[in-house]
C-alpha cells in the first residue's frame, strides 16, 4: 500500500506530461538494485529499451496529450489514449526491468 501511494503521483508524468510514470518507477527500482556506474548504465539501458518499445519516455509524447494544459487529462481519457497506451507502458516497463534485474 505504501509503495502504491508513493508511486501514485508519477502518473501522467507527475501530472505534467513529462517523464512517464513507468519510467520514474522503474528508475526507483533500479536505484534499489544497483549503485554507481552500474546504476547509470542500467537506467540508460532501461530508457533506451522503453523508448524503443513505446516511442518515447515522455508521457505527452507517448499519449499525445500534455497534462499540464487544462482539459488534456480528460481528453486523453475520452479519446482512449490512456486506455490504449498506459497498460502497454506498464507491461513494457515490467518486462524490461525483469531482464535488467536478471543480469545482476
Amino acid at each position: 500500500e505504501k509503495a502504491e501511494a508513493l508511486a501514485a503521483p508519477f502518473g501522467g508524468g507527475r501530472y505534467g506530461g513529462e517523464t512517464c510514470g513507468c519510467v520514474t518507477a522503474a528508475t526507483m527500482v533500479l536505484g534499489l538494485a544497483y549503485d554507481g556506474t552500474d546504476l547509470f548504465e542500467k537506467v540508460k539501458a532501461f530508457d533506451n529499451a522503453f523508448a524503443e518499445e513505446n516511442g518515447h519516455i515522455v508521457c505527452k509524447d507517448i499519449l499525445g496529450h500534455d497534462f499540464s494544459r487544462p482539459g488534456e487529462l480528460e481528453a486523453a481519457y475520452a479519446d482512449g489514449s490512456v486506455e490504449s497506451h498506459c497498460p502497454r507502458c506498464i507491461e513494457s516497463s515490467i518486462s524490461i526491468l525483469k531482464k535488467l534485474l536478471k543480469e545482476k
